[in-house]
């Protein structure tokens, strides 16, 4: 599970990756995004009861090319990354590099999610694709980068056992 959280510390995004039983082919995953601190924390954007969100594996693997973007943006390489997973665009990532003069140097991650389960509290219009929009510091996003690199060998490294 890789997690990322905006700087005031009260809004986080959730990549977990899984194995699927079929084959090394395609990887599972779930994202999530939540409010709140401690016991107070909801979840409002969930793909939990999606079936079948997969990333792409074998032809163009996705997730070594997200872990490749994410470095180089940490690296100052490049300044904006956007990603859609290739098969059904499930979801909308977009992390852009900002360095502001009042507010420093942050990485502004959006997020939406096409058929993400919605909190019944929030009143997302029918037609709008629900999402958000945090800032997170180098730190954040160097942290998030290395537990999603860690979650994705793991995972190889079973797969290869089978």
């Amino acid at each position: 599970m890789a997690t990322v959280g905006n700087r005031a510390g009260d809004t986080k995004i959730i990549l977990s990756l899984k194995a699927t039983d079929e084959s090394p082919s395609w990887i599972d995953y779930d994202l999530t995004v939540s409010a709140g601190k401690g016991h107070e924390e909801i979840t409002f954007l969930s793909t939990h009861d999606i079936e079948g969100l997969s990333f792409e594996n074998e032809n163009v693997p996705e997730v070594p090319a997200i872990l490749n973007s994410l470095n180089l943006l940490t690296e100052s390489k490049i300044s904006n990354y956007l990603f859609e997973p290739r098969d059904e665009k499930d979801f909308c990532l977009e992390v852009i590099h900002e360095n502001q003069f009042f507010y420093g140097d942050f990485y502004r991650v959006s997020l939406f999610i096409r058929s993400a389960t919605i909190h019944k509290n929030l009143h997302w219009r029918k037609d709008s694709m629900p999402g958000i929009q945090i800032e997170v510091s180098k730190e954040d996003l160097m942290s998030f980068t290395n537990e999603l690199r860690k979650e994705y060998e793991e995972l190889m490294s079973e797969f290869k056992q089978k």
